[in-house]
């Protein structure tokens, strides 16, 4: 059962988190949105919003339409304003707004700071309110977009659409063997077997681009979240001592034009944003009559995929207004706004959404998985992904295991850790020892 919020507790956090910062001049800033006509003298409800993400993207964003047309609710936006990499100050904002007795109804964020306020108690479980309204229920939902918002039985925050990373390769230069979401060791064993001549991943200008790209999942997976520790002296190691002998700094001259169309490359460097949209058209495109594999990120666990949920919603506790700030995120989850490539851009998240959002009725959408392309290899033709491309995306996005509380913060550990090897600034032991206590104090502060 969700401990009960006691305010003491919640003073007592945000005037820690306040302290830290308490002289920086606070970057929000609040804006009203209108709802209808409101000379005639009805009593609406206002429904207060803090948001740490810019998250409506125009005027026909469809919480904003979905409020100025009910003519029930004045919504008040108070957003706090940082960078995507760095969101202490935003936070700290936000908490102030909190202590002074601004409480919000909904927030908006990020994931990672979204998972701070859920071990704090503040978000309330939104269960309840979605199986006693009309809307959304979970069972809705993508099994794996439920399975990454329901942890002990709650769940308590919601995105509306999902995206990932991708790095593909030819199918037929892999091998007899599987490798969607590879494991490190076969992208270690890949790499020691590739054909002279060809480079592993297309258009690299730097050789460092290799650090990133295979330590960033292994060292992810290398943190055990649930009880906040990590080991980085396992596969992070192999993985890094492997970099260390076969990468040398310095800049490598890629080749010009289309090097994984033409068999010059293995991997195609990572294209984020990718979905069942016209991003992912694109990416085909590029690979143009091959068939293609996710082989992702290298993982320990094979669940390679980076995947992008910002931003995420939820309601707090405390608020008053709980039944009615569900009736304003709920908008998000309409058949209209999830089967609608011009509103949901990357992945729809109902599970009855997807059909339809890939059907040849949203062919003309502009983020449409449709999209055609001049045919690289018929000027006299266009490209666009067959029925099977279409259907192995759909397949594959319904498999990836989604993180919407992956925290940049900690790649941002690893990549200064790792590059000072690369850099030849200290040893691979060094590297090891300094992940482990850096990781483990960073996870205790923020427990």
């Amino acid at each position: 059962m969700k401990k009960s919020l006691a305010l003491l507790a919640v003073l007592t956090f945000l005037a820690g988190a306040v302290s830290c910062k308490k002289d920086t001049e606070s970057s929000s800033d609040t804006v009203v949105i209108p709802v209808g006509d409101t000379t005639n003298g009805s009593e609406k409800t206002e429904i207060k919003l803090f948001a740490m993400t810019n998250f409506h993207r125009n005027d026909n964003d469809p919480m904003k339409n979905f409020v100025n047309n009910s003519n029930k609710y004045t919504l008040t936006e108070t957003e706090f304003y940082g960078s995507d990499t760095d969101v202490t100050q935003s936070l700290t904002d936000m908490n102030v707004e909190i202590l002074s007795g601004n409480i919000p109804d909904i927030i908006v964020t990020q994931g990672n700071c979204m998972d701070k306020l859920i071990k704090k108690d503040y978000m309330t479980d939104l269960t309840p309110l979605m199986e006693n309204y009309d809307g959304v229920k979970p069972d809705d939902l993508l099994p794996n977009v439920l399975d990454s918002i329901k942890k002990d039985g709650e769940i308590n925050f919601i995105y509306n659409e999902f995206s990932f990373a991708a790095v593909v390769a030819k199918t037929k230069n892999l091998g007899d063997k599987d490798m969607t979401n590879w494991s490190y060791k076969d992208a270690i064993e890949t790499y020691k077997n590739m054909p002279e001549g060809m480079q592993f991943i297309d258009g690299i200008y730097e050789n460092k681009d290799y650090y990133s790209y295979m330590l960033t999942k292994v060292g992810y997976d290398s943190i055990d979240f649930e009880n906040n520790t990590c080991d980085f002296d396992g596969p992070f190691r192999e993985t890094l001592e492997f970099l260390s002998d076969n990468i040398e700094s310095g800049d490598f001259n890629g080749w010009d034009g289309y090097e994984m169309l033409n068999d010059k490359a293995l991997l195609m460097r990572s294209m984020s944003g990718c979905g069942l949209n016209a991003i992912t058209a694109d990416l085909f495109y590029e690979l143009e009559g091959s068939d293609l594999t996710f082989v992702g990120y290298p993982s320990i666990n094979g669940q390679g995929a980076i995947t992008s949920t910002a931003p995420v919603f939820g309601i707090m506790e405390q608020s008053p207004h709980k039944a009615e700030a569900w009736e304003i995120i709920n908008s998000l989850f309409t058949e209209e706004i999830q089967c609608d490539p011009n509103y949901t851009t990357t992945t729809p998240v109902l599970k009855d959404a997807v059909p339809e959002f890939v059907s040849e009725k949203n062919k003309w959408a502009a983020w449409s998985i449709h999209k055609q392309n001049p045919s690289h290899l018929d000027q006299d033709k266009s490209f666009k992904m067959t029925p099977e491309q279409i259907q192995q995306c759909v397949d594959y996005v319904q498999s990836i295991k989604i993180d919407p509380l992956f925290d940049p913060q900690i790649n941002r550990i690893m990549e200064e850790e790792y590059m000072k090897v690369y850099n030849k600034e200290q040893t691979v032991d060094q590297c090891i020892n300094l992940l482990n206590d850096r990781i483990s104090l960073y996870l205790s502060e923020n427990d």
